[in-house]
């Protein structure tokens, strides 16, 4: 009755030290939220270690992407105008692109960021202007 019981304990603790480096391990892929509030397409492209991406997402919509955790060059074209950068992606990130002409109170907080494309966001942005 003994030799059964260790048996079935010694498998679970394999099963347990086999299993928990993947269960602990972060997810491979984040999400983006996109908030358009301009009177045009946002246009985003990503090109990284994660793969590319092109994201376009219609004036006075919200759109959520899921995409490979990384750091990303970015290149973003809204109301006629383009900005290139780099987009840290490594955690969730909210993004909010103001109307095209109207003026940016603050750039929201990190993970949760207002774009403007006439003002470079903060250094601590995960999205940043070249």
């Amino acid at each position: 009755m003994k030799k059964p019981m260790i048996l079935i304990l010694v498998l679970l603790v394999a099963l347990f030290v086999t299993l928990a480096p993947a269960l602990a391990a972060e997810p491979d892929l984040v999400k983006l939220w996109v908030v358009n509030d301009t009177d045009g397409e946002v246009q985003i492209s990503l090109s990284g270690e994660g793969g590319t991406y092109y994201l376009a997402v219609a004036d006075g919509t919200t759109r959520t992407f899921t995409v490979e955790r990384g750091s990303y060059d970015m290149r973003s074209s809204v109301c006629g105008m383009q900005v290139e950068g780099t987009f840290d992606l490594s955690t969730q990130v909210h993004v909010r692109y103001l109307p095209c002409w109207g003026s940016l109170t603050n750039h929201g907080e990190p993970t949760n960021e207002i774009v403007n494309m006439l003002a470079p966001p903060p250094q601590l942005w995960r999205f940043q202007f070249k």
